[in-house]
C-alpha cells in the first residue's frame, strides 16, 4: 500500500506599485504565490477584496490559462496548478480613490489540498493617497517566517523638489507616516 502526501504550504506575498498613489491615479497590485511543497497544489485561487473608493482597470496571471476577474470589488484570480517549489503572480490593475488617506488592501490565497501554513495564505499591503503621489516607485510587504499580514511601505518622492503644493499637504503627510512609524525627510528649495 502507498501513502502520498498531498498536503501543500502555498503562500502569498502582495506589493504596490506606487507609494504614495495620487487621488485617482493609477495604482498596481502585485500578488506573488509560492508552492512550498511537499505536494503540488491544485487549483489555486487569489481573492482580493479592493479598499472602498478603488476602481478595478484590469488583472491578468502570468501562467498559461491562468485569468482575473473582478465583481463588486472583489477580485478573483485563477492561478492554475503550482507545482512544488514553484511561483506565479497575478497583477491587478486599480484606480485609486478621489480622496486622500490611507488604504489597506488584504489578499489570500487557497487550493484543493490540505495547506499546513495557513497563516502565509494572507497579506495586505498598506497604501498612502497623497497629493503629489504617484511618482515613487513601490514597494516590498515584509515578509516574516510564517505569515504576511502587516506590510510596511515607505518610498520618496525623489527629485529634489518640494512634496506637493504647500506645507499643509507636507504636514498632512507628516502625521499620516508617523501614524506607520516611518521616519523621512522632506526638503524643499
Amino acid at each position: 500500500m502507498s501513502v502520498f502526501d498531498t498536503r501543500s504550504d502555498i503562500s502569498l506575498v502582495k506589493t504596490d506599485s506606487v507609494d504614495p498613489a495620487a487621488p485617482s491615479g493609477a495604482l498596481s497590485y502585485t500578488l506573488s504565490t509560492t508552492n512550498n511543497g511537499p505536494s503540488d497544489a491544485q487549483n489555486v485561487v487569489v481573492t482580493d477584496t479592493l479598499p472602498a473608493g478603488i476602481s478595478y482597470v484590469s488583472g491578468s496571471v502570468n501562467a498559461p490559462g491562468a485569468a482575473c476577474a473582478e465583481s463588486g470589488g472583489t477580485v478573483i484570480c485563477n492561478m492554475g496548478n503550482l507545482p512544488i517549489t514553484s511561483a506565479v503572480s497575478a497583477t491587478i490593475e486599480v484606480n485609486a480613490p478621489a480622496t486622500t488617506g490611507m488604504l489597506t488592501n488584504t489578499a489570500n490565497v487557497s487550493a484543493d489540498q490540505l495547506d499546513t501554513e495557513k497563516e502565509n495564505n494572507i497579506d495586505s499591503e498598506d497604501t498612502a493617497v497623497a497629493i503629489g503621489g504617484g511618482t515613487g516607485g513601490g514597494s516590498s510587504a515584509a515578509s516574516g517566517e510564517g505569515g504576511n499580514s502587516d506590510s510596511s511601505d515607505s518610498s520618496s518622492s525623489g527629485g529634489g523638489g518640494s512634496f506637493g503644493p504647500g506645507p499643509l499637504i507636507a504636514l498632512g503627510l507628516t502625521n499620516l507616516l508617523r501614524q506607520k512609524r516611518l521616519i523621512f525627510t522632506l526638503s524643499g528649495e
